[in-house]
């Protein structure tokens, strides 16, 4: 999908690097899982919309090459769909078959923007004056992410349900350094 990027970074020392980088990234990321409780089973798809961060990096520069670690804050948004697939009633198991209750088969959205830290490692190559290429792995990680599912005519079916989840990003790029002020490094 789409992405924005900004980064300010300098050099200290002869081959040591320091910047912050920020970006944001447009997505179509889906998933889907299913679980039970004592009272029924039910099945969930998520998808994340958007995600981005904002990093710290530092990195070694030899010759032309940078090898580089960064990691910072991370931001997502997502919604999920969960749907009742089984209601357990009376001493009854699940998912033993269709269960005889009207809530089998409903749906409750839930999305919101959750919040959580990233970690990742890169190359990137002068291979031009200005011109870089790059690789970059980045790990995304959202930590006890809640979301309150209401099914309409049905109060007691309330839940709050919380999870865990992570994205991991393989990012190849080519960029295009503007060396305009003295903060920003050449390599």
């Amino acid at each position: 999908m789409g992405a924005v990027k900004s980064a300010i970074t300098g050099s200290f020392a002869p081959n040591w690097l320091l910047g912050i980088e920020a970006d944001a990234e447009a997505s179509d990321i889906k998933g889907s899982n299913a679980g039970c409780s004592a009272t029924g089973c039910s099945s969930s798809n998520g998808k994340t919309d958007d995600f981005g961060t904002v990093r710290g990096r530092f990195g070694y520069v030899a010759n032309n090459v940078l090898l580089y670690g960064t990691g910072g804050w991370a931001w997502s948004h997502s919604t999920t769909d969960r749907t009742v697939t089984c209601v357990v009633a009376g001493g009854g198991t699940c998912p033993g078959g269709p269960s005889p209750s009207p809530l089998t088969g409903m749906i409750a959205s839930a999305s919101g923007s959750e919040s959580g830290w990233a970690a990742g490692a890169g190359i990137e190559w002068g291979f031009l004056p200005n011109w870089t290429a790059k690789v970059e792995y980045l790990h995304l990680q959202f930590d006890n992410v809640g979301r309150d599912f209401s099914y309409a005519g049905f109060p007691t079916a309330f839940r709050h349900v919380n999870s865990n989840s992570g994205l991991d990003t393989v990012r190849v790029g080519v960029n295009y350094l503007f060396n305009t002020g003295p903060i920003v490094a050449r390599y």
